[in-house]
């Protein structure tokens, strides 16, 4: 009898499992940047950052309510979630590219805008179906074939296509595998599966509506510094950011990801939460350990950011090392925090949720290019008080988080 995975057992395999791909992630990125320059990166930011966005709401967030259902429901809620995907980034993308036409003018491709929506949320659906239904050695091989063909095309494709292999190499890849599993999906559904999805549809519309725009809300302030850097700063200096952000985020990515699918997973309620939490010695362990490797890494950091991003990346992205130590304590803080606000609305608080995510959108949006624009403030400093903004409200949630959890507590007794 296969044995089933629980609990922290859970955060351990993903964990573990995705060492090797988030590895392989921060390899590739190394060898593209001997490939590419610094504005080709630029221009790979913008829709890489775009298509990320879309994709988390791409199934109008049917996929995050499965987590938290029946085995049926999770299949027929993901249903749901594939067909929207069909019709939600063309929409998105058109509703932006009005948008960029005007900000970046030729800078903006609206082919590559298109492809890169519906890739990366083709990827993101299917890695989320993977999660859901527990199938988490098949997720975590897919990401490592995924990464295979990212390097295949991105080192091999220079002679044939020259610098469109960068975009090809990040949009195919996602692409090949998303189609696959929803393949795979759909070629398993029935008749009675549709009516079934279609009565859930309804069902959870309006908090499939809120949540969706809570999250957009929450993933756009991450494209923030991409999308405000095109329009005020250099494309080489938001090419160096968007490398150097993948290379934090890509061993970093390990532990947010994994966290966020064992949140997702093991946190329905409340009430699972305190549950969980009263293995105060393991969790206690784990945290120790995470701060004092993450200690010594913002020392290194901070006393060698010159030297590391001459050896690691090249002469050529030397100019712009001053963004090693912020975008590391940056990610760092985001890996620990960002998963909680995944929480609210799981916890079918999306009103709270969707309070805290519009203070941290018109701050980032209105109030700080505003700022920008008046006072000169350089990339450096506008991304230091971003980070600042963005920190803050993710520990108001977790505050929130934390409060209905003692709640619970006090109730049960």
């Amino acid at each position: 009898m296969k044995k089933q995975i629980t609990g922290y057992s859970i955060l351990f395999l993903l964990l573990g499992s995705g060492a090797l791909t988030q590895f392989m992630m921060a390899i590739a990125a190394l060898a593209m940047a001997r490939l590419y320059d610094p504005e080709l990166f630029g221009e790979l930011g913008l829709y890489a950052g775009l298509g990320s966005l879309v994709a988390v709401f791409s199934g109008l967030r049917y996929d995050h309510i499965a987590f938290s259902q029946t085995a049926h429901r999770k299949h027929s809620l993901f249903f749901v979630s594939f067909l929207v995907c069909f019709i939600v980034p063309i929409f998105a993308t058109l509703v932006f590219s009005i948008l960029a036409l005007y900000l970046f003018k030729d800078k903006y491709s609206i082919n590559w805008a298109i492809i890169f929506c519906y890739s990366y949320s083709i990827f993101y659906l299917a890695t989320q179906y993977l999660i859901a239904i527990g199938r988490y050695r098949t997720f975590s091989l897919l990401r490592f074939v995924q990464v295979v063909i990212l390097i295949a095309i991105g080192v091999g494709s220079t002679e044939l296509v020259g610098d469109i292999g960068l975009l090809l190499a990040y949009s195919v890849s996602q692409f090949v595998i998303g189609a696959f599993v929803v393949v795979f999906y759909f070629t398993n559904f029935t008749k009675n599966n549709i009516r079934h999805a279609t009565l859930l549809a309804g069902r959870f519309y309006r908090i499939a509506r809120i949540n969706s725009l809570v999250v957009v809300l929450q993933y756009s302030t991450s494209f923030a510094p991409i999308l405000m850097g095109y329009v005020l700063y250099d494309k080489s200096e938001m090419g160096a950011y968007y490398l150097f952000a993948q290379i934090f985020s890509a061993p970093l990515a390990i532990f947010r990801r994994s966290f966020l699918n064992f949140l997702n997973v093991e946190f329905p309620s409340p009430k699972h939460a305190l549950m969980l939490l009263e293995n105060k010695e393991k969790l206690t362990k784990i945290l120790s350990i995470l701060i004092v490797v993450s200690i010594c890494l913002l020392i290194g950091i901070g006393e060698f950011s010159q030297e590391i991003t001459v050896i690691v990346f090249g002469v050529e992205w030397g100019k712009y090392s001053y963004l090693l130590l912020p975008l590391f304590v940056f990610f760092l803080l985001d890996a620990f925090l960002q998963p909680f606000t995944t929480l609210l609305t799981l916890w079918a608080c999306g009103g709270k949720a969707f309070g805290y995510e519009i203070v941290r959108f018109l701050v980032v949006f209105i109030a700080l290019p505003v700022i920008v624009k008046f006072q000169d403030i350089s990339f450096f400093y506008f991304f230091i008080m971003y980070s600042f903004v963005m920190i803050a409200i993710y520990v108001c949630i977790l505050l929130s988080v934390i409060y209905s959890v003692i709640l619970v507590g006090r109730n049960s007794l």
